[in-house]
């Protein structure tokens, strides 16, 4: 079943309240290269629902916030990182082990890593 866009928003912001705001939109397609898509410029995430039941949304959506992150939090431009380097993937990971942690989301892949 297809969440509205403020459902992933709102669980983005849970599992961690960026700075710089963000704009979501949930779109009813299924392009062939893309499941999700955030747009720097604009600072939006966008989720394409019609892969649903295929891939997770609640996964998609993190990782496009991942990207938010990297870029507004993290000065991926400045740097000249690339879009899916190290520490991307370290925020991506975080991500997902703060959602694990909250109940948010579950892969029975991922473990849940507990740091003191």
């Amino acid at each position: 079943m297809t969440q509205s866009a403020n459902y992933y928003s709102d669980l983005l912001m849970a599992i961690y309240p960026c700075k710089v705001p963000f704009t979501l939109a949930v779109i009813p397609d299924k392009p062939k290269k893309r499941i999700g898509t955030y747009y720097g410029s604009t600072r939006r995430i966008v989720l394409h629902s019609g892969w649903e039941p295929k891939y997770d949304l609640i996964e998609v959506a993190i990782h496009e916030y991942a990207h938010h992150l990297h870029d507004t939090e993290f000065g991926s431009a400045e740097k000249k990182q690339p879009p899916h380097g190290k520490e991307f993937w370290q925020i991506y990971g975080q991500l997902v082990n703060r959602a694990k942690v909250l109940g948010i989301y579950e892969d029975s892949n991922l473990p849940v890593l507990v740091f003191p």
